[in-house]
């Protein structure tokens, strides 16, 4: 049985038990000749009874504790969450706070209670706040957003989530505010862009400088070239001279590159046919048809690739045509994980029995080992002047 430790209570209820034992003797309409009898029925319709109210009032103990256990795992669940936690009424008055929120604003929950929560809002941030409060309260959906809280009046930012919390018995809604301090990670976001930026500078700085060198080492080889004394020792410098500038154009694309890392092929090979052209003084006589595909490549595959076209196309024009007008085709298309690039001319072309692989000219050796780098492989076709088929992978 339950004890009632309270004397009313106790006193209250016996007045009750004997009001009902009166009644039921009344409706029993007791006979003395019956009486024996009708005060044992009586008994035993009270001690049911009495059973039946012990069996209610251990239900009611039950719900009671398991009401009261669910709300001290709420209290703790709330109070001790990491997060901060913020409830305030459809006024915005603040009604709930738990220990993170008051270590996050640096108050004590006495001073937060029945406060304006948008007082703790930067000033730039309470459009927005209030916009949010409108739309959850519209929608009935979570919110989440990037805003600015005040803290000594000094703003800082958070991540904001909002979550209404009503159900049909609750005439007045409220909202739940989760808040997360994010300064420490816009404080390293900070350092990781100031970092990315000097990297940057630094990067662009040594690509200028490695342009310079080789600018250097291609006017000092056309100085030499001035002061050579055969054709074929000024051929040497002049060829030398072309792979130089191919180099320094992709040191010179790098600077220009929003990355830093990749360069448009499109306008490197177009640059460095043209510059090829100019230096032989061949951009009267020889027409060029350029097709390539508009493709990003690594610092490392194009100085290869442009080695490459370099050596064919300087090639073409001193040796195809021999004064005589043509025109050199460069064709570069990528499929799945290969570049295909087509180097051609309608000129005289050169013998059918020639071997790449060992040719004895040092052009065409350092195109096979440049290709070869690049894990290709490189076809000649004499058939209509020169044709080079070259695929090399991404």
């Amino acid at each position: 049985m339950i004890r009632i430790k309270n004397k009313k209570n106790v006193e209250k209820l016996r007045f009750k038990a004997e009001e009902l034992l009166n009644q039921k003797i009344n409706e029993l309409e007791i006979d003395d000749s019956k009486m024996p009898e009708n005060i044992n029925e009586l008994i035993h319709e009270l001690q049911i009874h009495h059973i039946e109210l012990e069996m209610q009032n251990e239900e009611l103990r039950k719900s009671q504790i398991e009401l009261q256990t669910s709300n001290i795992k709420y209290f703790e669940l709330y109070n001790f969450a990491p997060c901060s936690y913020f409830t305030i009424d459809t006024d915005g008055m603040i009604i709930d706070v738990n220990f993170a929120g008051t270590s996050l604003m640096g108050i004590d929950k006495i001073y937060l209670i029945n406060r304006a929560f948008i007082q703790f809002v930067a000033h730039d941030s309470r459009n927005k706040f209030i916009k949010l409060i409108e739309n959850v309260t519209s929608y009935k959906e979570i919110i989440k957003c990037e805003l600015e809280l005040l803290k000594e009046k000094k703003p800082f930012p958070v991540i904001m989530e909002i979550n209404l919390n009503s159900n049909s018995e609750e005439k007045c809604p409220s909202f739940m505010i989760t808040v997360v301090d994010i300064s420490d990670l816009k404080n390293a976001e900070i350092k990781v862009r100031k970092s990315l930026n000097e990297k940057k500078v630094l990067l662009r700085e040594i690509n200028h400088r490695v342009k310079n060198n080789l600018q250097i080492i291609s006017s000092l080889l056309h100085l030499q070239e001035g002061c050579a004394e055969s054709e074929d020792a000024m051929d040497v410098l002049k060829e030398s001279q072309g792979r130089v500038k191919s180099m320094a154009m992709v040191q010179e694309k790098l600077s220009q590159s929003p990355n830093y890392s990749n360069i448009n092929l499109k306008d490197y090979v177009e640059k460095l046919v043209h510059d090829i052209l100019y230096s032989y003084g061949s951009l009267e006589t020889i027409k060029t048809d350029l097709n390539i595909e508009d493709l990003n490549l690594n610092m490392d595959t194009s100085i290869l690739l442009g080695l490459i076209i370099n050596e064919l196309v300087t090639n073409i024009v001193k040796y195809a045509f021999k004064g005589t007008e043509g025109t050199i085709s460069v064709k570069i298309k990528s499929k799945s994980e290969l570049i295909d690039i087509i180097i051609a001319d309608n000129g005289i072309g050169i013998s059918e029995n020639i071997d790449l692989e060992n040719s004895d000219t040092l052009g065409l050796q350092l195109v096979t080992n440049l290709v070869e780098q690049l894990n290709g492989n490189i076809n000649l076709n004499t058939s209509k002047g020169t044709k080079y088929n070259i695929s090399i992978k991404k």
